[in-house]
């Protein structure tokens, strides 16, 4: 075989790899693109809003701070969960079930993105969010707290159901793990979430080019 003849072969051996590889960047999501922006508050109610708009999690402290003082207390937090157990018992029998948890899934289908086992995201900005926050997993990717099925992560006794109990078991824990400040939280001392910090970042990026023009 001649030494062109060689490198013919090995350049069609290459080719599905390479064109696989194109393929991978062409699917793959701009961060920066403007899209329409999702919250999951920490008892797992969903906010949305236009990519213009302020990021939702405002719209979920101002829903849930009741006296409108701007500090979001241990009682407002449990008054909001119970308002979120009520919508997601659907049926209304003081639990939910796996039913319940499959319809909300069905209604927030960005949960089910970047789950373990799939591949990790391939833009670098979205490797080094996804080691900061131990990985972007289904919902914690838009909330401040982890948590991949904020309803499903409820069941404490894994009876494939959530209890009233057990839900506000949980909503007082997780009140804890945002770290209220003399009892009460505040939406500005909230930390971003790994989806709005990407959403910060690419403007902080976009100001900069800008700036060099």
């Amino acid at each position: 075989m001649t030494r062109f003849a060689r490198m013919a072969a090995v350049a069609l051996l290459l080719l599905p790899a390479a064109l696989f590889a194109q393929r991978e960047r062409e699917a793959r999501p701009d961060p920066c693109a403007a899209r329409p922006q999702l919250y999951i508050a920490p008892m797992g109610a969903v906010f949305r809003a236009p990519a213009d708009a302020a990021y939702p999690s405002a719209i979920w402290f101002a829903a849930a701070d009741a006296d409108r003082d701007g500090r979001l207390t241990l009682a407002e937090f449990l008054a909001d969960a119970e308002a979120s157990f009520a919508r997601f018992d659907l049926n209304h029998d003081g639990e939910i079930d796996p039913t319940e948890m499959t319809a909300y899934e069905g209604d927030v289908p960005e949960i089910s993105l970047y789950q373990r086992g799939q591949r990790l995201p391939a833009n670098g900005r979205e490797r080094k969010e996804a080691a900061r926050y131990g990985g972007a997993l289904g919902a914690g990717r838009y909330a401040q707290l982890n948590i991949p099925q904020p309803i499903a992560s409820a069941d404490l006794d894994f009876n494939r159901g959530v209890s009233r109990d057990e839900w506000r078991t949980v909503a007082a824990r997780r009140f804890q793990l945002l770290g209220p400040v003399d009892g009460a939280l505040t939406l500005a001392a909230l930390k971003p979430t790994p989806a709005q910090e990407t959403m910060l970042q690419c403007a902080a990026d976009a100001a900069k080019k800008a700036k060099k023009r």
